[in-house]
């Protein structure tokens, strides 16, 4: 008897992985340059720690300019080496290795604790700064050395394989140039474009190593590429001829070797959505976020006919309970989904509520909504406004009611949603809504067209208005592109807050703190942190010359105004005493030429359709 069950159970075994083996996607190859590869990035990982050991001997004898030095040192194994690091364990590299140095909720814990960063960038800010002190420093060098040499040890049991090293190299690419170049990476230490010299030269060594394997010609014209790189200083260099001359053609031949190896796709790799289309070449392609990552809705299950019931149902007021207020009366197409307003107010003109309408157009790219973030997707923010009295005051049971006395409604529903039991209910009224606003994104401003384009020769004005954008201008270490919002990049699925100094009015002279307390105050127990008062959800600036009155609370009118307000340093640097602003405070000392061309690039950030 005993054999018996033995022998069925093996048997139901051999069936069980049999059925994984065949639903599974097939195991990628290892070829000889990964072996090399993996080698050599073991080596530079050990080269790393040698360093890292060097630094703790610095501090400890307080030499702090030879610490600075070798920490510099340090950098060039660690850049050469971080596009691996990245992909392995993207987890490790941003919470341990590369975190920035914010205070944050300690992640996957019961109980609310502080994290406290580390890594290279808070090494960075410790170790610049006029007055250095020594502790604080020494043990993040010795946390770092740690959680690296565990790394390297699981390191060595990781099978490299190329389609890996092909999609980490991309994914590089689009890290040094939106975190990198921009000077996200090192805040104090000014080390920028050396660094981006170092990921672009361990990038191009790996990649030579599969000359025998991969397209000589491609391997050839990337080389040729990256060796056209002019590497100027940090405010001098010309990020513009960069993103169109060098890293969107280095993307599209990195692609081309992908697919003429005839190597997997991210997504053929993993069995869930995605936030990044892996086939990327662009990064202002149309697809180069996935939409269906942000929604959980599948575009081949998205119709035409549920987005217009979506479209219909948005700029409806029937969803509201007094039939007055829609979601358009806050966020109106024609004004880029805004409503031109301090802060929003319903349809009867009866109540205010207390903050300005952010625009929707690319509103789907985010991990939370609303400016202090207190909904988590995009059926949870439909939640808050359907309940919220000042809004539409009202509840599902009683939306689908009046929808199902409507008859145009129930016929649009039954046609649009014939597969579900109930063609009208809450999810589908969710899917029509999430089906409208996957439909806005457009990416087809005068902007993204000239760099779709690989256009080189544009206004002089705007090229300069985009470089100070991504850099002196430090814009985009909170606005990344390409929806230049705080969605994080490479992985782009985080989205940021910041803590401005944001004030009452415009009086700029005499700075009076906004008192809205913003993401501390949004009722989630792990966000209720001191350095959370007064921080507010960066939203995406495109279409942003349409979407005046700006900030959370519509006190700034004009874009001039809103650089200017940057450009003083926000509120701290205005004066006010506000210790957990992530706005740094130093004054930018922007000449107007340069505010006149930042306001130029932002208005090339307007959608066609406007």
């Amino acid at each position: 008897m005993k054999y018996s069950f033995l022998i069925i159970a093996l048997i139901t075994l051999f069936v069980m992985v049999s059925s994984t083996t065949d639903t599974a996607s097939p195991k990628p190859e290892t070829s000889i340059p990964t072996l090399q590869i993996k080698t050599n990035f073991l080596s530079q990982l050990d080269q790393l720690q040698t360093h890292l050991e060097q630094l703790l001997l610095d501090l400890k004898d307080k030499n702090i300019q030879q610490a600075r030095a070798t920490y510099l040192k340090a950098r060039i194994p660690f850049k050469q080496a971080e596009f691996l690091i990245a992909y392995l364990d993207p987890q490790l590299y941003e919470r341990s290795i590369n975190e920035s140095p914010l205070l944050k909720p300690t992640p996957k814990v019961a109980n609310k604790e502080t994290h406290y960063p580390g890594g290279f960038q808070v090494i960075d800010e410790q170790l610049f700064e006029e007055q250095v002190t020594v502790e604080p420093i020494q043990k993040t060098v010795t946390y770092l050395k740690t959680e690296i040499q565990r790394f390297r040890t699981r390191v060595t049991s990781i099978r490299f394989y190329d389609a890996m090293i092909i999609h980490a190299m991309k994914e590089a690419l689009i890290r040094s140039f939106t975190l990198g170049i921009t000077g996200f990476d090192t805040p104090a230490s000014d080390n920028a474009i050396e660094d981006f010299k170092q990921v672009n030269q361990g990038i191009l060594n790996t990649l030579l190593s599969y000359k025998e394997r991969f397209s000589p010609q491609l391997i050839s014209t990337i080389e040729q590429q990256f060796n056209a790189i002019n590497y100027d200083s940090f405010d001098d260099f010309d990020r513009y001829a960069y993103l169109v001359g060098q890293l969107i053609p280095i993307l599209e031949n990195l692609e081309a070797i992908r697919v003429s190896a005839n190597l997997e796709t991210k997504e053929e790799l993993n069995r869930y959505q995605l936030p990044l289309n892996s086939s990327f070449t662009n990064p202002f392609q149309a697809d180069f976020l996935n939409a269906s990552y942000y929604t959980n809705i599948p575009n081949q299950q998205i119709q035409s006919a549920q987005i217009e019931l979506g479209k219909q149902l948005f700029n409806d007021p029937i969803l509201s309970d007094n039939l007055k207020t829609s979601c358009a009366t806050c966020h109106n197409e024609k004004l880029a989904f805004t409503d031109q307003l301090e802060r929003s107010m319903n349809g009867d003109k009866t109540q205010t509520t207390s903050r300005n309408s952010p625009s929707l157009n690319y509103s789907i790219y985010a991990s939370a909504y609303f400016f202090d973030l207190r909904a988590h997707d995009l059926k949870n923010q439909f939640d808050h406004v359907i309940h919220n009295e000042k809004e539409f005051n009202s509840d599902y049971t009683s939306i689908i009611k009046k929808l199902h006395q409507n008859k145009d409604y129930q016929q649009k529903f039954a046609t649009s949603y014939a597969q579900h039991p109930n063609p009208i209910s809450t999810a589908s009224i969710n899917h029509a809504l999430k089906s409208y606003l996957m439909s806005l994104p457009r990416f087809d401003s005068p902007f993204d067209q000239l760099v779709q384009t690989k256009t080189e020769t544009i206004p002089e004005e705007l090229r300069q208005g985009f470089n100070l954008f991504m850099g002196k201008a430090q814009c985009a270490t909170c606005h990344f592109p390409p929806t230049f919002s705080g969605l994080v990049p490479p992985r782009y699925v985080d989205s940021e807050s910041e803590v401005l100094g944001v004030l009452d009015d415009e009086n700029f002279d005499h700075p009076k703190l906004d008192k809205d307390l913003g993401r501390i105050n949004n009722g989630i127990t792990k966000d209720n942190y001191d350095f959370f008062a007064n921080s507010f959800k960066t939203v995406s600036i495109r279409n942003v010359a349409l979407t005046a009155p700006y900030m959370h609370n519509g006190s700034i009118k004009t874009l001039e105004k809103v650089i200017e307000f940057y450009d003083l340093g926000g509120g701290v640097g205005m004066g006010l005493d506000l210790p957990h602003q992530t706005l740094p405070e130093d004054q930018l000392n922007l000449t107007d030429a340069e505010k006149a061309a930042l306001v130029v690039f932002l208005e090339s950030l307007t959608d066609s359709n406007y």
